[in-house]
């Protein structure tokens, strides 16, 4: 039987697993991958989702493509630039607080994070 300290330790290895960067590595026949190159967009718009769940302390029904951040939301400047700061984190690419007040919606924000992460490539 798990006691309280196993439970926590546990929560945070699952969260670190969850929010760890990108990671490469080298496979036996010596190219480097990377896991976020060949990403399918559903995992990205899940993913995304999520970071925008917690960040902005939202019940999941309500972060949907259509949501704009800042008019259905109700993302402030702060939550913004953490948010940002996240993507680019997560992600490993560059991506400023600023770049989010001009995305339409949630599915914007996917495609900027999309086209972001294959111009790395």
């Amino acid at each position: 039987m798990l006691d309280i300290f196993d439970c926590i330790v546990t929560l945070f290895t699952l969260e670190d697993l969850i929010t760890s960067g990108p990671r490469d590595f080298t496979p036996p026949n010596g190219e480097a991958y990377n896991r976020y190159e060949e990403r399918d967009s559903m995992d990205l718009y899940a993913e995304i989702r999520e970071m925008i769940i917690r960040e902005l302390a939202l019940d999941k029904e309500l972060v949907v493509s259509e949501a704009h951040l800042q008019d259905d939301l109700g993302a402030d400047s702060l939550a913004l630039l953490n948010l940002a700061e996240n993507i680019a984190k997560q992600y490993d690419v560059e991506i400023e607080g600023d770049d989010l007040v001009d995305i339409e919606n949630v599915d914007g924000l996917v495609k900027l994070v999309e086209s972001r992460i294959s111009s790395k490539s």
